[in-house]
């Protein structure tokens, strides 16, 4: 092969590796995304409301409702209600408070878990056993809507099911004082005894 042929040939490959090279370039893109992403002020903000007495009769037919107890307690720090004390005269009596369960933050919840019990106070002077409790008196909470079973929820601040009124009751309930003639008298012993009520919820987000 002559040195000619031999240039020829060279040429012709330079040639074409630039063509391949300007080939590829065209072909080269560069794809980006920008943005931003931010996040609102969020509040979680669940709380029980002060408990209001309500005039309720006696859980015995004919006789007079003789408990004893504060007309309101108010919430410690939103979350919490401390010093309930009330105090039973006789069987059939009865105490009732409202109170109200409510979403004031800006994110819906839902009801995880829901605790209550009725139990004697271990500074109580009485030697009354759980059964007897049991027995001998009834306690209960009940909401519109119910918020006391999972999953209830309450939805955010300002929007609908934000907040449940609720009731709690306890009685002195005793199937032995089922009725009770007007003016007749009861003989009956119990001797003192203290019981230590509690009820919790716990939330999560909805």
């Amino acid at each position: 092969m002559t040195n000619r042929t031999k240039n020829i040939l060279l040429g012709v490959l330079v040639v074409g590796l630039v063509g391949m090279t300007v080939a590829y370039a065209a072909l080269s893109t560069t794809l980006r995304i920008s943005g931003t992403a931010s996040v609102p002020t969020t509040t979680w903000d669940i709380r029980i409301s002060d408990l209001t007495k309500s005039t309720v009769g006696s859980a015995v037919t004919g006789q007079t409702n003789t408990a004893e107890g504060p007309a309101s307690v108010a919430a410690t720090n939103n979350t919490g209600i401390t010093g309930l004390n009330v105090k039973f005269n006789q069987p059939g009596d009865k105490v009732q408070y409202t109170f109200t369960l409510s979403n004031n933050g800006t994110i819906d919840a839902k009801l995880a878990s829901f605790t209550s019990s009725l139990t004697k106070n271990s500074s109580s002077p009485n030697d009354i056993s759980t059964a007897d409790i049991a027995s001998k008196f009834t306690h209960s909470i009940t909401c519109n809507p119910t918020q006391a079973t999972t999953a209830d929820y309450l939805n955010k601040s300002g929007t609908s099911g934000s907040s449940s009124s609720c009731t709690l009751t306890i009685q002195w309930n005793e199937a032995t004082q089922a009725s009770q003639t007007p003016g007749q008298d009861q003989t009956y012993s119990q001797s003192a005894v203290i019981l230590d009520y509690s009820a919790q919820w716990t939330y999560v987000q909805k």
